[in-house]
């Protein structure tokens, strides 16, 4: 009678130990892919804002090339929210590349471009509490 009691108890532990290793090694590769998923979402998004930035306050076409396959390349990892507000902001640019330079320009630009980043963030579980955006004007001037 004790022999069994042993043998049950030793395959209760040996069951019980595999249980934790397998349940262990599923645990740690799916924090794995989710941190490599993660990773190519960033470079996308990376190669999305450097798009945006370089077609903010122009009209070259060359600006607006990199943007398309930013934002082509991101429509394979983002949300629905991320690529619906992206749209919006193509679209508002595109009827309203008149008024480059305007302050409403810009203040609406800074609003749809706000409502894109806290998609971005949202979708990588980053924490926006009172956030907001401004896009930063670069002027490069020539040193003589």
């Amino acid at each position: 009678m004790e022999n069994s009691n042993d043998l049950g108890i030793n395959l209760i532990t040996i069951f019980g130990s595999l249980l934790v290793v397998a349940l262990s090694y599923w645990f740690t590769n799916l924090q794995k892919r989710q941190a490599e998923w993660r990773e190519l979402k960033i470079k996308h998004y990376d190669a999305l804002l450097s798009a945006i930035s370089d077609l903010v306050h122009t009209k070259n076409e060359d600006d607006f090339s990199e943007m398309g396959k930013a934002f082509n390349s991101l429509s394979l990892v983002a949300k629905p929210d991320v690529i619906n507000t992206l749209i919006d902001f193509v679209d508002w640019r595109k009827d309203n590349d008149h008024n480059l330079l305007t302050k409403e320009f810009e203040e609406k630009q800074n609003e749809i471009l706000t409502r894109l980043l806290l998609c971005v963030r949202k979708d990588l579980h980053i924490k926006s509490d009172n956030f907001r955006y401004k896009l930063i004007r670069v002027h490069l001037k020539k040193i003589k």
